[in-house]
């Protein structure tokens, strides 16, 4: 399929409609499909595409970005592909750009939790370690699986203790790594 075709398929899946900013012109938003990040998508020769990039490049002559650049959006909207809209730019630059129009909050510094609410933390799924109703593993379960790591293991032999275990490999990984489960 020659570029021009793309191009003009591109522009048939597009909606020019919607202002997330009153100061710019409107969005172009994908009526196709959506990836689960949020962004619109094409296919092209069994390519797909995020709609923004294709929308960056096919304006600015398909250009090979520079590494650690992204194309970002000024109206903070993932599903527009409206070229005045997009800018290379870092990740950390698109953070904080988005951040000075007020579209996301900074981190909040870590609270100390009160005494009355960590009973209640301690069942919850979003703790960590044995504290986690959903934990398959316990300290005493990690602690062996670090000492039989130490003893020293042959290839292969992460994988059966993870199936002996009842976790999936990349667990026992970052176990052993220190990565999770940390003491």
């Amino acid at each position: 399929m020659s570029d021009d075709k793309n191009f003009q398929r591109f522009l048939s899946v597009v909606e020019k409609r919607g202002n997330v900013r009153i100061d710019m012109d409107p969005c172009w938003l994908t009526r196709r499909s959506l990836a689960s990040s949020g962004y619109g998508q094409i296919m092209f020769d069994r390519v797909y595409w995020n709609c923004h990039r294709y929308s960056f490049y096919a304006h600015n002559g398909f250009v090979e970005l520079e590494k650690g650049k992204h194309v970002c959006h000024r109206c903070d909207n993932r599903e527009c592909c409206n070229p005045n809209h997009l800018y290379l730019g870092t990740p950390t630059e698109n953070s904080n750009d988005v951040f000075d129009r007020g579209h996301r909050a900074r981190a909040r510094p870590k609270q100390k939790v009160p005494e009355h609410l960590v009973p209640h933390m301690i069942t919850s799924a979003n703790s960590s370690g044995e504290n986690n109703v959903k934990a398959i593993l316990n300290w005493e379960k990690v602690r062996e699986i670090r000492r039989r790591k130490a003893c020293g293991l042959k290839y292969g032999e992460l994988i059966k203790m993870a199936e002996e275990f009842g976790v999936r490999y990349i667990t026992i990984q970052k176990i052993v790594a220190n990565k999770m489960w940390i003491e």
